[in-house]
Order: C-alpha cells, then sequence, then structure tokens
C-alpha cells in the first residue's frame, strides 16, 4: 500500500495542470467544489492516471459503490487495490 505522503505527491504530479494544482493536499482535501474542483471527467482521468502510475486496477464497483468526496476517500479505495494482473490468452 502507498503510504500517504506518496500518494499526495502522486496526485499533485498527475495535477500539476489542474487550474487548483497550488492548493495545499492533504487527505481532507475536496475533489470537487472548495478544493481541487474536479469535475466528473477530471476524476475518471485521475483515477486511470492512477492505475497507470502505480500498476493496480481499480475495480468499477469500488469507484461506483464509494462517494469520493475527499483525497482521503480516494486514498482508501487506492490503497485497497491490488496489482494489476495481465494474462495473456491461452496461458
Amino acid at each position: 500500500m502507498i503510504d500517504v505522503d506518496e500518494f499526495l505527491a502522486l496526485v499533485s504530479d498527475l495535477l500539476s495542470d489542474n487550474p487548483n494544482a497550488d492548493i495545499e493536499k492533504s487527505l481532507d482535501t475536496p475533489l470537487a467544489d472548495g478544493g481541487l474542483e474536479l469535475t466528473s471527467l477530471d476524476l475518471i482521468q485521475l483515477l486511470v492516471q492512477i492505475e497507470e502510475r502505480l500498476g493496480i486496477r481499480i475495480p468499477d464497483d469500488a469507484v461506483m459503490n464509494t462517494f469520493l468526496d475527499t483525497l482521503g476517500d480516494l486514498y482508501q479505495v487506492v490503497g485497497a487495490c491490488t496489482p494489476a494482473t495481465t494474462t495473456q490468452p491461452g496461458l
């Protein structure tokens, strides 16, 4: 599991082009209103980038069944994920 400081640094790096990138980030930072101001599309893009960077797979139901309000909520979802596995057909 990625630790909190590494996670916040990763999010900062991935959101470096975001207009609100310079705000201080903590687990209490809102993802949308009053914080990072991410749209639903921004959040999906962030999730995909986190998956790629960490080599994990975030299950759709983990996102659909969780209210992602803060970076802390996102951290919990990411922390519960396991490394992605790739399989080749016929193996």
